[in-house]
């Protein structure tokens, strides 16, 4: 009969050691490697000038006013803003009469939710929701003060441009969120890389036409959205 020399005998029990440790790894960073793949960074990028966002991304779903919008002075671009972190494709939700503002996530997302803006003329305000369209429990709010005006602060992105530069605003949340109400922010506001499962800047993408209140502003979009407003 046959019998296990010391040295394979030694070498299987580091063997089991060693999957043991790799065992509890696995489980120990299991949890994180969940959270981590729920992050999504939406950069727009791709889309075309005015085109509507909709279903752009999958599980992702935005009302008929969320439009992409390219820098103005980039081929076919009609933006008035500058300073985007992921050039040169932004966001904005003009206000049609009787369009909601929301970005549904059908999946849910948790831990928190972040977006880079610009809104030189009136602050505002993203309320995020348990339910789709904006159903169910508030589950958090992002305030989001006013920012610079470009044209008094400098754009070198785009001179001239008043909605640049972009800051970035976050909050966290307990619960999962499947929507996103973007209702006080209504031509007012540009958006880039929207974060949604973190509340801080992540590095991780993802492949307006009223006059500001008081102030005179151009919108985001020029001539050609207000006749598509209009049409």
């Amino acid at each position: 009969m046959r019998t296990l020399s010391y040295r394979t005998t030694r070498h299987l029990h580091m063997r089991s050691r060693l999957l043991r440790a790799a065992t509890a790894l696995a489980l120990a960073t299991a949890p994180l490697a969940a959270a981590g793949a729920q992050v999504r960074v939406l950069t727009f990028e791709g889309l075309m000038d005015q085109q509507e966002v909709g279903s752009f991304y999958p599980g992702v779903s935005f009302t008929g006013n969320a439009l992409a919008i390219i820098r103005g002075n980039l081929p076919g671009g009609s933006g008035n803003f500058g300073g985007e972190p992921s050039p040169g494709t932004a966001l904005i939700f003009t206000d049609l009469p009787g369009e909601p503002a929301f970005v549904n996530v059908a999946g849910g997302f948790s831990n928190g939710f972040g977006t880079f803006y610009s809104a030189p003329g009136v602050p505002g305000v993203v309320n995020i929701f348990s339910g789709l369209n904006g159903t169910g429990m508030l589950l958090g709010t992002l305030m989001l003060p006013v920012t610079p005006f470009g044209s008094v602060a400098g754009c070198p992105q785009n001179p001239g441009a008043s909605f640049c530069p972009f800051s970035f605003a976050g909050v966290a949340f307990n619960g999962t969120a499947r929507s996103l109400d973007f209702g006080g922010t209504l031509n007012d506001f540009a958006f880039d890389d929207l974060t949604i499962g973190r509340a801080t800047v992540s590095t991780v993408p993802e492949p307006s036409t009223v006059v500001l209140l008081g102030a005179g502003l151009l919108g985001v979009v020029g001539a050609g959205m207000r006749r598509r407003r209009h049409a």
